[in-house]
């Protein structure tokens, strides 16, 4: 008599998770490109393989969930996003005068289903030309 071993996966019919909020950060206008703002994890205990992360335009109306005009014009090309393991990092240098403030959306995708996560990105720190300088 042979024995024969059937193992059952599961079926990948949850959506990834993310843990809880608040998802706000801040950076200086004196960061770099290429610094790493934070590195996003979620969770998805069905899947198999490998999570993918990206950033998603922000297509909604102004004034949906308090955020303005100013939060959906494009600029999230200042960040880029690792695809896999999640890093959130700056792709050119920000500049507060221009804009102070970022909201990108993130989606985490486990190849069926997806889950988005809003992140707020504040730029702080004033640069020198800011400053009062006293003589």
């Amino acid at each position: 008599m042979k024995l024969v071993r059937v193992t059952v996966l599961d079926r990948n019919d949850v959506a990834p998770t993310w843990g809880p909020g608040p998802w706000k950060f801040q950076i200086s206008e004196e960061a770099p490109p290429n610094t790493v703002i934070t590195v996003l994890k979620a969770h998805d205990p069905d899947t198999i393989g490998t999570l993918t992360y990206t950033l998603v335009s922000n297509h909604h109306r102004p004034g949906d969930r308090g955020e303005s005009d100013a939060d959906n014009d494009g600029t999230q090309g200042q960040f880029k996003l690792h695809p896999t393991t999640g890093q959130l990092s700056l792709a050119e240098a920000l500049d507060r005068e221009t804009k102070e403030r970022y909201v990108l959306k993130v989606r985490a995708d486990d190849g069926l289903q997806h889950r988005d996560i809003v992140l707020h990105i504040q730029v702080i720190v004033r640069d020198l030309s800011d400053a009062d300088v006293a003589f």
